[in-house]
């Protein structure tokens, strides 16, 4: 199965870890760490995340970072795993349907 991450779930987890890096030094790493670590069992229990639909017509799934204040958001294809966001728990909910509806061309391989 291969993960991609939307450009805009790229920049969130790179401004997340920037954040965290500036209050405490290695911190930062350690965010990205533990999105690494997430997307390495998504990738492998890609179903595991609380499952429903956008518009009534696209599934996507959100799984809760533990640690941080974080969830992944991602819907599944047949051979995929999208990021679609890396989201703040505390940010407007659902500030990245838009982006669900998306051409894959946008999407970046990341593994």
């Amino acid at each position: 199965m291969r993960l991609m991450l939307l450009d805009e779930a790229e920049l969130e987890m790179t401004l997340a870890a920037e954040h965290y890096e500036l209050q405490c030094p290695g911190l930062g790493e350690e965010f990205l760490a533990a999105i690494s670590n997430n997307l390495d069992l998504l990738l492998a229990n890609r179903y595991i995340g609380q499952s429903f639909t956008v518009d009534g017509l696209v599934s996507v799934h959100e799984y809760v970072i533990k640690r941080f204040p974080y969830y992944i958001v991602y819907k599944v294809s047949t051979n995929c795993l999208t990021v679609i966001s890396i989201a703040h728990q505390h940010r407007r909910q659902g500030h990245w349907y838009n982006r669900v509806h998306e051409s894959p061309a946008i999407y970046r391989l990341t593994a």
